[in-house]
């Protein structure tokens, strides 16, 4: 994440965030930077009179700057949309929001410490939790079922690794976010999932799974979870239905499609671009189209991308007035990824 910041910075990027189209906050974010003998003030100069013509030729060269700041400042949105659909830039930027990218590096379960952020391997969980079974799993995909049989542990969330980062302040500020997930094995296209939130990290201790798991629940590899900040868009800014172009209301109706898809390699270039940027985050915007579609407005986070132990990429959204009740049994399962 991003670490390499003077004190007091994350209060600049947040007010940056606050108003994406605000270029005297950001003029005076590169006065603040001055000050410190920072060159990013030079940069970000350069950038706020390059996003006013959204010319490409003009935007300022990165290299060398760190990749996550230059998302939060807006610089990688105004990047992709000077090269496809520079008339979005207001529309893109009303509807941004701060996402987490989340990396996975293979680990031995040995060697991780406990209560680190993961994927796989074994869950660290209070003494004494009764471990979840299918019927506990009730966030569920094509169909409960009623097995008895235990859930798959799929990963955790230790929300002290992130809590300083833009994304998770609509988040709880410590503790553990646990996710387990149950297959069918007689109805293997029906499965479920069940989050468990654990405000005391110090609670937890590294806990073996009951047996015996069925295939599809069984233990997978650890990976080590770390987290990259980025900005977050809607991934379709349009849609043809029946060969109709429409307006997408997930861009909160603020987007004239006629007026700006003239040229359908500039539509391409944008959908691809955008999601790039939306690729397994957290509290972003869904990175599918289909099924999740009806929850992907802005009432919406995409909580978590998991995979369980058949490779499905499963997508789980959460309405923010739940999120801030933190009433986790609403969770949707909004997608499942069979390719994934």
């Amino acid at each position: 994440m991003l670490t390499a910041l003077h004190d007091g910075e994350r209060d600049w990027l947040t007010a940056v965030l606050a108003a994406p189209l605000d270029d005297l906050k950001k003029l005076v974010y590169a006065d603040w930077l001055e000050e410190r003998h920072d060159p990013r003030a030079a940069f970000l100069r350069g950038y706020v009179e390059a996003s006013k013509s959204m010319d490409p030729a003009q935007l300022p060269p990165a290299d060398g700057l760190p990749e996550e700041w230059l998302a939060l400042i807006g610089y990688r949105i105004t990047e992709l949309l000077a090269n496809t659909a520079p008339a979005l830039r207001e529309s893109a930027f009303t509807v941004a929001r701060p996402a987490l990218r989340l990396i996975e590096t293979k680990a031995k379960e040995d060697t991780l410490p406990d209560c680190v952020s993961k994927f796989g391997g074994r869950p660290d969980l209070p003494r004494g939790f009764a471990w979840p079974t299918g019927r506990d799993c009730k966030v569920n995909f094509n169909g409960m079922h009623e097995s008895k049989r235990p859930a798959g542990f799929l990963g955790q969330i230790n929300l002290d690794e992130i809590a300083t980062t833009q994304a998770a302040r609509v988040l709880p500020p410590t503790g553990m976010f646990s996710f387990f997930a149950s297959v069918d094995n007689d109805n293997p296209d029906a499965l479920g999932v069940k989050c468990v939130y654990f405000p005391d990290v110090a609670a937890l201790v590294r806990t073996t799974s009951p047996k015996p798991l069925t295939t599809g629940n069984r233990r997978t590899q650890a990976r080590r979870l770390s987290f990259e900040e980025t900005l977050s868009l809607p991934l379709y800014p349009y849609y043809d239905i029946g060969g109709l172009r429409s307006s997408d209301p997930k861009w909160g109706g603020v987007i004239e499609v006629d007026e700006v898809f003239e040229a359908s390699h500039a539509t391409n270039g944008l959908i691809a671009g955008v999601g790039k940027f939306n690729s397994d985050t957290m509290m972003g915007y869904c990175s599918q189209f289909g099924v999740c579609d009806d929850n992907v407005t802005s009432q919406f986070r995409n909580l978590i991308k998991l995979t369980d132990a058949e490779g499905r990429g499963l997508y789980l959204v959460i309405k923010a007035d739940d999120l801030a009740a933190r009433n986790f049994d609403a969770l949707r399962l909004t997608h499942v990824d069979y390719n994934c």
